[in-house]
C-alpha cells in the first residue's frame, strides 16, 4: 500500500490562512486538494485527522466491500 499524501502545513499558520477558503468555498478547497495531492489525501485540521477521498473505486472498497466483511 502506498503512502497517503498529506497536506503540507505550518501548524496554526496554514490553518488560519486556509480557513476562509474552507468555509467560503469548501468545494473549491476540495478541488484544490485533489489537484495538489491526488484522489486520496490526508488533511490534518487542529483536533482531527481528516481524509479526502475522491476515487470511486476506493470509496467502493471502503464503504461496500469492507462493510460486508
Amino acid at each position: 500500500m502506498k503512502e497517503i499524501p498529506t497536506r503540507r502545513r505550518i501548524p496554526f499558520v496554514t490553518d488560519v490562512l486556509e480557513l476562509p477558503e474552507m468555509t467560503r468555498t469548501p468545494l473549491g478547497f476540495c478541488e484544490r486538494m485533489v489537484r495538489e495531492y491526488g484522489d486520496v489525501c490526508a488533511v490534518p485540521i487542529p483536533g482531527a485527522q481528516n481524509f479526502m477521498v475522491h476515487d470511486v473505486d476506493v470509496l467502493q472498497k471502503v464503504f461496500v466491500d469492507q462493510a460486508s466483511s
